[in-house]
């Protein structure tokens, strides 16, 4: 996995935009339920790989990412299955749901807030790992958390530096 963190930032491009001009068929679903899982191993394994390049007195916790990577993928997938493949939490679909609904409602905000951390944890990392040092400041990765958010532009942004540690770090090892 760490080979898709070296690529040239247009290759890596390519991979996100290709499942949006795939028509609407068997195929292009197939193809992003393909991208979904991929992108998926895509922040989770560049979380781990970055936390690996951490200086060492860190005070970032890998456990607590996993919990919050892994709570809206378990809860977004039993709501998916429950509700009978989507649902809409509107104020008059709610009687649909009966007492259910008002249990997601709070569920749903908890999971946007997990993705919301793993998109601050990665971005903070991210910076960390970069300048090898443990104080960085919200200002010096705020912009990373936004590319990280709207990532098909935002690769422009993030590949250099991934190919810049990841390169270092394979020059360090050899």
């Amino acid at each position: 996995m760490q080979r898709i963190f070296r690529l040239d930032t247009w290759k890596v491009f390519i991979l996100i935009l290709l499942p949006l001009v795939i028509p609407d068929t068997e195929f292009g679903f197939g193809l992003q339920v393909a991208y979904l899982i991929f992108s998926l191993c895509w922040y989770y394994y560049l979380a781990l790989e970055l936390f690996k390049l951490l200086p060492e007195d860190h005070e970032m916790y890998f456990s607590k990412f996993k919990f919050h990577f892994f709570f809206p993928l378990f809860y977004f997938t039993i709501a998916f299955i429950f509700t009978g493949g989507g649902y809409s939490l509107t104020l008059n679909g709610m009687n649909e749901y009966g007492p259910t609904g008002e249990l997601m409602i709070p569920l749903h905000l908890f999971g946007m807030y997990c993705i919301f951390y793993c998109l601050y944890f990665i971005a903070k990392v991210m910076m960390m790992a970069k300048y090898q040092k443990c104080d960085v400041v919200i200002k010096e990765y705020i912009g990373y958390f936004f590319a990280l958010w709207f990532i098909p532009i935002g690769i422009w942004f993030i590949q250099p530096i991934l190919q810049e540690l990841f390169m270092e770090d394979e020059i360090q090892q050899s």
